[in-house]
């Protein structure tokens, strides 16, 4: 089978050969003057991710395991009864979509339990997985036994190729994006959203590239998020 097209190809592609979905190129331009008007203002800047209380605010290899541990989680908060979100009540606060998601990792690591460790995610239980993302509200997160399958694997693999933290993976990097993207969905199946669009193999990486992104952002392109090719993702 052919590789598939990267990212920034597959859109293109796509974007190229849709029938049923355009993309108003004007829509486009108009979003990237507004960006470019934050960043200039200084209204929106790398800075602007640490500074959300329920994301993490030091620079460590234990941040980089808490960016990995959302990324790998963070998918489907919708709720089968549209009036009522799942949500995580931490310290006083409903938090719901992503939130809610960031709050069950501070919960649960003020509660000792080692959620960063590569060990305890290879061998979490559904009884473990339902505690930790225990809801505030009548809905549960979706998908809960397969967000223990994904954690017990990428914990597994992270024990048994990156000596038990994915800080090792970035370090193999070399600081850059494109090759942290191929090691991410190399090693980590859950990352790797792939299709077929006539005929032709594409990728999305929706998932892989924020992870990539929430490094960037975090390290403010230092450290551990460092990345010499960054505008080779498109998240």
């Amino acid at each position: 089978s052919s590789k598939p097209l990267k990212p920034l190809e597959s859109a293109e592609l796509i974007s190229q050969q849709s029938k049923d979905v355009s993309i108003l190129l004007d829509g486009v331009q108009a979003l990237a003057d507004k960006l470019e008007n934050l960043i200039l203002s200084q209204s929106y800047s790398l800075k602007s991710w640490k500074q959300h209380a329920l994301h993490p605010q030091t620079l460590d290899r234990q941040t980089v395991d808490w960016i990995f541990f959302i990324d790998l989680m963070n998918f489907s908060f919708w709720s089968n009864d549209p009036a009522v979100d799942y949500a995580v009540s931490y310290r006083g606060e409903h938090h719901i979509d992503y939130w809610a998601l960031c709050s069950v990792v501070r919960r649960a690591l003020d509660e000792g339990i080692p959620l960063l460790s590569a060990e305890y995610l290879a061998k979490m239980s559904d009884d473990d997985v339902r505690h930790v993302f225990r809801s505030a509200s009548s809905v549960d997160l979706s998908q809960l036994e397969t967000r223990r399958q994904h954690l017990n694997t990428a914990g597994a693999v992270l024990v048994e190729k990156f000596n038990g933290s994915f800080s090792n993976c970035v370090e193999a990097c070399g600081h850059s994006a494109s090759r942290l993207l191929e090691l991410i969905v190399d090693n980590f199946p859950s990352f790797r959203d792939e299709s077929v669009f006539n005929g032709t193999p594409v990728v999305f990486y929706k998932r892989a590239q924020i992870l990539i992104a929430d490094l960037w952002a975090c390290f403010e392109n230092e450290g551990f998020g460092r990345f010499d090719d960054i505008g080779a993702v498109t998240m």
